[in-house]
């Protein structure tokens, strides 16, 4: 309903129907008997125009599977196999022991580096180390590299170290 500016409402004409509700109501309904058709009778239409679209054959077509694998066509030779030359193997170095001696039984540090400073664990004397590594001078003296029991990886002067015999 519409109002006047000064806020009073319209007088109702008499001769105007009120369309209101009525009219919704069959709009309404024939939209749904326009969508009902459209599912039922009409989607024969829409159906064959997608059908006749080449892509939608494409996607909804379903490949047949081989009913038998074809067999390779192998063809096996009877000359001889080229030897293959085997790698020689390489001994595996023999280890080298030595043992902590000479020290007046006061023992050796084993030292991170080859530095007198650098300290990483005491051994006594008869204590059994691995040679790992080639010799160094450092501070007016040779130094051992070698390995104790635990996996300890350092440094041992020379002259506190014995060869083990082979």
């Amino acid at each position: 309903m519409a109002y006047r500016f000064d806020g009073s409402a319209p007088e109702k004409d008499p001769d105007v129907s009120d369309v209101g509700s009525g009219a919704i109501f069959i709009i309404t309904v024939l939209l749904l008997f326009a969508v009902a058709v459209t599912l039922f009778w009409g989607s024969g239409f829409v159906i064959s125009a997608v059908a006749s679209n080449p892509m939608f054959n494409i996607l909804t077509s379903k490949s047949e599977l081989p009913t038998s694998i074809a067999k390779p066509n192998v063809q096996l030779s009877l000359a001889e196999p080229t030897p293959t030359v085997e790698p020689t193997p390489v001994p595996e170095p023999t280890p080298v022991f030595v043992t902590i001696a000479n020290t007046g039984g006061d023992g050796v540090f084993l030292r991170r580096t080859p530095r007198s400073a650098d300290r990483l664990v005491a051994w006594m004397d008869g204590t059994v180390l691995e040679i790992v590594g080639e010799d160094r001078e450092a501070e007016g003296m040779v130094w051992r590299n070698v390995k104790d029991s635990k996996g300890n990886i350092g440094w041992v002067p020379a002259k506190y170290v014995t060869e083990n015999a082979p």
